[in-house]
């Protein structure tokens, strides 16, 4: 109605893009590599296992929220989900071959990784504050998965290891941001 002239974009440059929401948890864990020296934040994204998520942006603000600048993106969807019932405290010396922590995912799979690559670093999780790596990632359900085999205690985390609650954050270390 201003009487200008507006030439509008061509129909095929006009397509509605599908945005899914995203979700993402801050993870403050321990050393992780001896290259992780600086100050740094992780941040678990996920797409709650929408068909389609294209991936997430972050942005952080200097300003108390006056303007923001992209730090991040992704296209890989962190593994998420919860622990079923209290991970049980074990001795975080040796592998832990007697009890089985139970996971519902929201966002990503597991594998079963060897040994070696568990002591490498592979298959590494938090569970609560504890940095658990497990062997053994058995489907059992629909993104339901028993663990089992498990190094507790990695990276400094033994503290935590007597801490559990039903219901704890289950976020896989292999896909950060």
């Amino acid at each position: 109605g201003s009487g200008l002239n507006v030439q509008l974009p061509s129909a095929s440059n006009n397509i509605a893009k599908v945005v899914t929401m995203s979700g993402g948890f801050f993870i403050d864990p321990p050393t992780l590599n001896d290259q992780d020296k600086s100050i740094r934040i992780f941040w678990a994204v996920t797409g709650y296992g929408k068909q389609g998520w294209s991936g997430a942006a972050i942005y952080m603000s200097e300003d108390n929220g006056a303007t923001y600048d992209q730090i991040a993106n992704t296209s890989v969807e962190s593994t998420v989900g919860l622990v079923e019932a209290i991970t049980p405290y074990k001795d975080y010396h040796v592998w832990d071959t007697t009890t089985e922590i139970i996971v519902k995912l929201t966002s990503g799979t597991l594998l079963s990784k060897t040994e070696i690559a568990v002591l490498n670093g592979a298959n590494h999780c938090m569970i609560g504050q504890e940095v658990i790596g497990f062997c053994n990632a058995e489907l059992i359900g629909e993104k339901t998965y028993k663990l089992s085999k498990r190094m507790r205690g990695r990276q400094g985390s033994e503290v935590y290891c007597a801490t559990h609650v039903a219901n704890e954050l289950f976020v896989g270390l292999d896909d950060l941001v």
